[in-house]
Order: C-alpha cells, then structure tokens, then sequence
C-alpha cells in the first residue's frame, strides 16, 4: 500500500482576494485624458512615500505568501481570510514507522493496582526507548501501552527500514529482560507485537497553533498499526509491510 504525499496547494482563491483588496484601495483615474499638472515639492514626497511604502508591502505579501518544498521539507506560514496557515517547518519523504504493543495490557490493568500498573509499564516503556534509541530512532509518542517511534524523520538517515527491523527484534528479545526484573518484583510477565510499515510521511511540529507536537502523519502509520492489531490473529510478534521487508533483505 502506498502512501502518495502530493504536496500543498497554495491556493488560488487566496490570490484573488488579495487582488481584489488591492484594486478596492487603488485611487481611481482621472477619466481625462492628457498629462497631469506638476506636483508640488510637498506632494511629491508623499507619492514617492506611497509608492516606497507599497514596494515594501508587496515584498513583504510575496515572500509570506511562498511555500518551498526544498531537500523534502515544506514551509510555510500567514494567517489568511477563511483560513490559518501555521507556519511549521514540516518534512515530507519516505518514512519507517513502528509501533510497539504490549500484549494483554487490558487484563493485567483489572488484577494488578494502579501502583502496580505503572510499574509494570514503565519497566517495559524504558526498554523499549532504550533499544529504539540505540539504533537512531524517534520516539512519536506513547498511546497507552503502544510505543510509537519512527526512522528518517527528523534526520535523513540510509537504511532505516533495516534499522527499524533490528530495533523490532532486540525489543523482543529485551522481553526476556523485562520479564525477569517484573518477575523478581512479582508481577506478571508480559509480551510484545510489533507492527512495521513504510511509506511517503509527513512529520514535524505539528497541532493547532496553541498547542503542537513532533509526530508522524500518513498511510505508513495506520499501517504499522493495522499490523499490530493483525498480530493478535494470527499470533506473531512481529509483522511488516512488503515494502520494509523488501528494504530490509
């Protein structure tokens, strides 16, 4: 499944508007024809002023207009009419995304007490950063017992897609780990599924304009989640799309 990112539109109503406000503030012409009589020195002072003043103004409406999609990011910021343009500085390429699930977390939650659970979910969370981590990658965020981390977002980096896998595999094995520390403590051993999918992303800061965050947006996220959930199925711990897989051999 492929995730086409197919850019921005800059909006051509906006530029309409904009010519519209121009014209309704431009002074109207003489209907007479011939040369107009020679301006004072006063006069002629503040129509070099208007004409300097309105220079800028359209500099400046330019240059806030523009969007550039240069080396695969997009940036663009103006507040419009009809419309709020944040002005983030968004990344848009190919993009690895995993998402890491403890099993059964539901049912622990009903026997264990609240001290307990966060216990146990803070031991299985700060492996599981660890080993993202160890293989360069950025963790999106936390959804409940799901770990959400990517590869080549922030920074261009080659081979992310075996990166992804590798960190797939230590994380699993780190369970072994995990579950002997949660054992000494006596609780409940866990296990993990993994999801992993790749695809055209867009990511950076990203929310309303009161309140953002880093994450990651598009098809290869719900992907590698539908492929968490397709775990429990057809119990495996670890599944990917073709396109990783393809990457990663």
């Amino acid at each position: 499944i492929n995730a086409e990112y197919m850019g921005f539109d800059a909006g051509d109503d906006d530029e309409e508007e904009e010519e519209e406000a121009e014209g309704e503030g431009e002074t109207p012409q003489a209907a007479e024809e011939g040369p107009a009589p020679p301006l004072g020195s006063s006069e002629l002072n503040a129509s070099l002023a208007l004409n300097a003043r309105k220079k800028r103004d359209d500099e400046d409406e330019t240059a806030s207009q523009q969007s550039s999609i240069k080396d695969g990011s997009v940036a663009g910021g103006k507040k419009k009419k009809g419309k709020v343009q944040l002005g983030l500085s968004l990344t848009a390429r190919k993009c690895t995304v995993m998402v890491i699930n403890m099993e059964s977390f539901n049912q622990k939650q009903r026997v264990l007490s609240p001290k307990d659970i966060i216990a146990v979910h803070s031991e299985y969370v700060t492996e599981m950063v660890k080993q993202v981590k160890a293989n360069r990658g950025v963790i999106d965020r936390f959804q409940g017992d799901r770990v959400f981390a990517s590869w080549n977002t922030l920074t261009i980096q080659g081979g992310h897609k075996p990166m992804a896998c590798k960190t797939a595999h230590q994380c699993k094995e780190a369970v072994t780990m995990i579950n002997q520390s949660l054992a000494r403590s006596g609780y409940p051993e866990i296990q993990l599924r993994i999801g992993i999918a790749c695809g055209n992303l867009l990511s950076g800061n990203i929310g309303s304009d009161s309140s953002r965050c880093f994450t990651v947006i598009g098809a290869g996220v719900n992907i590698a989640y539908c492929l968490d959930k397709l775990g429990k199925l057809l119990r495996t711990r670890i599944l990917c799309d073709s396109e990783t897989n393809e990457g990663a051999t």
